[in-house]
């Protein structure tokens, strides 16, 4: 499992978990640790919650009973349906990876493209990623993971490179 945790210009929180396997009662799990609150943070006004946003990719279903690969879940009214300003705190979104099941091409948003990648990354390199693919962000993170798989000594050779081009 990996946790990312990350505030926007908004103060709006987010959490972004990727997990390879199901644990128990995992939107309770998500719950309490997306509305902590960073006390020494000079902007807090104290005055209630900032907003949340936790977005779970999972490489497991944690829905079975559901086909959709893409949920989220919020706070409203159970029986009017309707959402209020002051309890829109929390966002809890989740992608179930596995559940995606399109190849390249035809992708109507860039969810879909992104899964597509975390999906099928380790088949890609700069020269092979499908042009469906190539946005500047997935890009980017192809060349991450691309640096994370090199050895320990060719990742120096690279930062040290990486280095003397800056210095120029």
């Amino acid at each position: 499992m990996v946790d990312i945790k990350a505030t926007d210009q908004t103060g709006r929180w987010y959490k972004i978990r990727v997990q390879f396997k199901g644990q128990d009662r995992q939107g309770q799990r998500d719950l309490p640790r997306g509305l902590e609150l960073d006390e020494r943070d000079p902007d807090h006004d104290y005055e209630g919650p900032r907003k949340a946003i936790i977005i779970s990719l999972l490489d497991f279903d944690q829905f079975p009973e559901d086909s959709r690969y893409f949920r989220q879940f919020g706070y409203m009214d159970f029986d009017t349906g309707e959402q209020h300003s002051e309890l829109d705190f929390l966002n809890l979104y989740f992608v179930e990876l596995r559940k995606f099941d399109r190849g390249p091409g035809g992708f109507t948003t860039p969810l879909e493209r992104w899964i597509t990648f975390l999906n099928r990354a380790s088949e890609f390199d700069r020269d092979s990623i499908p042009d469906e693919l190539r946005d500047p962000d997935i890009l980017q993170a192809l060349h991450a993971l691309e640096t994370l798989s090199l050895s320990a000594s060719e990742r120096e050779y690279c930062e040290s490179a990486q280095k003397a081009l800056r210095d120029r």
